[in-house]
């Protein structure tokens, strides 16, 4: 018989089907910690950050460092069998990134047939 916290009495085996009891000290499923990956965090910021300094160009380039720190963090989530966290920001990180160095090349690629900076574009 078991008692009224369903556990077995000593000397007694559980139910079938029924989950075995802890053994005092052991973690369980709840007990588990999920990390945040760090490289997945910094891809985002990085990519935000890229997309926003698009103003002045230079800013897009950390679009690559972006898109590096986001591939090498999903990869590491990957491998941490569920502990860490974090492929949707390591994913949205490397999106980020590839637009604001896109942008930024673009941006360099106009103002190099342009020939100037200053925003001037003279047509014809």
């Amino acid at each position: 018989m078991t008692t009224s916290d369903d556990q077995p009495t000593p000397g007694e085996l559980p139910d079938y089907g029924s989950v075995p009891p802890r053994t005092p000290g052991t973690p369980s499923a709840s007990d588990a910690v999920f990390m945040q990956n760090k490289k997945a965090s910094w891809s985002l910021v990085l990519g935000i950050v890229g997309l926003l300094g698009l103003c002045c160009t230079i800013g897009g380039f950390l679009g690559i460092p972006a898109i590096v720190l986001g591939i090498i963090g999903r990869s590491e989530i990957q491998a941490s069998n569920g502990i860490q966290t974090g492929s949707g920001m390591a994913t949205a990180g490397i999106v980020t990134g590839a637009i604001a160095a896109l942008a930024a090349i673009a941006m360099i690629i106009v103002f190099a047939i342009d020939g100037s900076i200053t925003g001037n574009i003279t047509v014809g």
